[in-house]
């Protein structure tokens, strides 16, 4: 990993670390992430969760009957959506 990616990754770790207030209920970024989560259909909040909660296109197709294609679209889509969604939110705040 060069110089740049390394400082990168270093940034991003410290940022992320779960250490006090850091992905707690009171952080900005888990409110925002379940309100996105919240205004997701039934459908597309439950196969999010499933999908998070087997991390893989290739088990979930099987489990489902479909295929990996399908579920990977899903997925992307959902996940565009969630993103909108937080991004939209925190405009919404900083505009208040």
């Amino acid at each position: 990993m060069n110089d740049d990616r390394q400082t990168q990754f270093h940034l991003i770790a410290e940022e992320y670390t779960a250490s006090k207030g850091v992905f707690d209920e009171d952080d900005a970024r888990v409110r925002r992430c379940k309100e996105a989560l919240r205004r997701l259909s039934d459908t597309d909040r439950r196969l999010f969760i499933l999908y998070a909660d087997i991390g893989s296109v290739r088990k979930m197709s099987q489990m489902l009957g479909v295929s990996k294609s399908t579920v990977q679209n899903r997925v992307t889509e959902i996940r565009r959506k969630i993103i909108e969604s937080m991004m939209q939110t925190r405009r919404n705040r900083e505009n208040e």
